[in-house]
């Protein structure tokens, strides 16, 4: 390997063989050598990127294709592996365009047509990847990585059993997919209903495993398996062997975060919760003042807003008031507030808060800014030093009384129910969860055969109108179309002896008024009701009754209706003493 050839042919063909044993910077120096002698050769151009590649140099690389692709402009190979560089870089927009000057080139190119669609797919498109992946399938039948890809988009569009079909058919030309074992587990998991479809998601998810220990993507959806069946200590090792090699895993932060506060490790758990802005699945508001991150506050003016659904609001509005009660140098100036529209109203009765505006609307001068789910970990919150004074939430005194004469006489015990949370088609996997918590009113039907029991339905959205047709022998009072909002809704149940609802807004309404409250929760319950207890820091007057297996409601609502009769035999005995 010392020979000096002054040849361009034999300098190449060396430099190729260097490219071939790995010894990188060894094989530039010949390229660069015949570059010296013919400083247009396209094939030792080319070959550079490879050299860049290999040497782990993604800058080198884009250089030397660019410069390939001015010597070779009618070259395919060049843009095509400029494309999959950028693809790897996440700079979509130029992998994009690198795809479509291969296309321009060559329309049939199966490959420029997935990387293509696949550009389409990482900017959200996914409508748009769909005919790149069809035409990529259509050139070449038994190319597997459309249709892997292709059932990626089909999942984000909701066609969840098309995308099950499209990731078994890429598995079907290539049974040593991972990716493809990895997304059917992730997809199987999601749409579970039964044990034997957590099992199946576990199979899949191993099955990826077996093939590419190191799959991310495989160890993070096997880490979700386990934790919708509550194993959480083998969730919690497989998010920490994902982090072992990516410690900069947004997804594997995240889940690792859900299981150690369903576990109880809150302190943990809140600061592993802050990776939730990495994942791309919540936005991070562009505020050109800065975050606030715990620091004491010394008299500055603070904006906290509302992050994700009403019941995640009303859950940790207890904390806002907590930030005006700073003294010294941990003083807050102004707290202001923002929150859905229909939680406004209601908001604005707290102790301590300046100000609570509806998002998008204009708000006053602030200077610093936080969402409001960070707020736990900057108290440094645990089990024992939870915030429950409860009640937080006061309806008007004037609202209560303009409800209680609306409702009709009756001599019974009054229960609030909702069977349903917002269902959230455009949400894929808010859907499945919601599909998980809720049920027909019909499956309550035990709940009618107490006596002395009469139910007020609290339930909005499309499954209100099942109110209309109530199991056989309920007495059911509906005047949700008189509610405008969370302050109407609070006014009603304050009106109300006890509340019975799957987990949903009204759950943690009904909790921060420290109404009675029992919840229906599914097999694989939200972190905050952690595991196996009927009853939660989070709330004095709630009481959890948890499915025992997937889908089951029966023997919950059997349990429910026991528990009922209990309730309204001390309620009506009370009464009459």
């Amino acid at each position: 390997m010392s020979l000096a050839p002054e040849r361009t042919e034999g300098a190449i063909n060396l430099a190729h063989a260097l490219l071939d044993l790995g010894r990188f910077s060894e094989a530039q120096a010949f390229y660069h050598r015949v570059l010296s002698l013919q400083p247009d050769h396209a094939e030792a151009i080319g070959h550079l990127s490879r050299v860049a590649r290999g040497s782990g140099d993604p800058c080198r690389m884009e250089t030397a294709l660019r410069r390939a692709m001015r010597v070779e402009p009618l070259a395919i190979d060049h843009p095509q592996a400029l494309g999959d560089l950028f693809i790897q870089r996440q700079e979509l927009g130029a992998a994009e365009h690198a795809y479509r000057r291969v296309i321009a080139l060559k329309p049939d190119h199966p490959e420029a047509l997935n990387g293509l669609g696949s550009a389409c797919l990482m900017q959200k498109r996914y409508a748009a990847a769909k005919p790149h992946y069809r035409r990529a399938m259509l050139l070449r039948p038994d190319y597997p990585s459309p249709h892997n890809n292709m059932a990626n988009a089909l999942w984000e569009l909701g066609e969840a059993g098309a995308a099950r079909t499209r990731y078994r058919q890429a598995i079907a030309l290539k049974p040593d997919h991972p990716d493809a074992y990895a997304n059917l587990g992730h997809a199987l998991r999601t749409r579970a209903k039964r044990f034997a479809d957590y099992h199946e998601a576990e199979k899949e998810c191993r099955r990826a495993l077996r093939l590419d220990p190191g799959n991310l993507a495989a160890g993070n959806n096997l880490g979700i398996v386990h934790l919708s069946l509550n194993e959480l200590k083998a969730a919690e090792q497989c998010f920490r062997q994902v982090l072992a090699r990516s410690a900069e895993n947004a997804d594997a932060h995240f889940n690792l975060s859900l299981t150690l506060l369903k576990a109880g490790a809150l302190e943990e758990g809140w600061r592993h919760y802050e990776w939730r802005w990495r994942t791309g699945q919540l936005p991070l508001p562009k505020l050109s003042q800065p975050r606030w991150q715990g620091e004491p506050l010394d008299g500055r003016n603070i904006l906290v807003y509302a992050e994700q659904g009403h019941g995640d609001t009303l859950h940790f509005a207890r904390y806002v008031p907590l930030l005006a009660e700073r003294t010294g140098a941990e003083r807050a100036g102004r707290v202001m507030l923002v929150a859905q529209p229909g939680l406004v109203r209601l908001l604005k009765g707290m102790p301590g808060i300046a100000s609570v505006h509806a998002v998008n609307d204009p708000v006053p001068e602030f200077d610093v800014h936080t969402p409001l789910l960070s707020l736990p970990g900057f108290f440094g919150t645990t089990l024992d030093s939870i915030p429950a004074r409860i009640p937080y939430l006061s309806p008007d005194p004037a609202d209560v009384e303009t409800w209680r004469r609306r409702i009709p006489v009756h001599g019974g015990v009054r229960i609030g129910l909702v069977w349903a949370g917002d269902p959230r088609p455009h949400m894929l996997h808010a859907n499945a969860t919601d599909q998980r918590r809720s049920m027909p009113l019909s499956q309550l039907a035990p709940l009618a055969t107490v006596p002395g029991a009469v139910f007020f339905s609290l339930q909005k959205g499309a499954a209100g109108t099942q109110s209309r047709t109530p199991p056989r022998g309920m007495a059911m009072v509906d005047l949700m179309d008189e509610v405008t909002d969370f302050a109407d809704t609070a006014a009603l149940i304050s009106t109300l002896d006890l509340v019975i609802c799957v987990d949903t807004s009204v759950a943690h309404l009904a909790g921060a008024l420290g109404k009675p409250v029992w919840v229906l929760s599914r097999f694989d319950g939200c972190w905050r009701w952690l595991t196996g207890r009927q009853t939660t820091p989070w709330y004095p007057t709630m009481r959890l009754f948890h499915q025992t297996t997937p889908g089951d409601w029966a023997p919950v609502v059997e349990a429910v209706a026991g528990a009922l009769r209990g309730f309204v035999d001390e309620r009506l005995g009370a009464s009459t003493r």
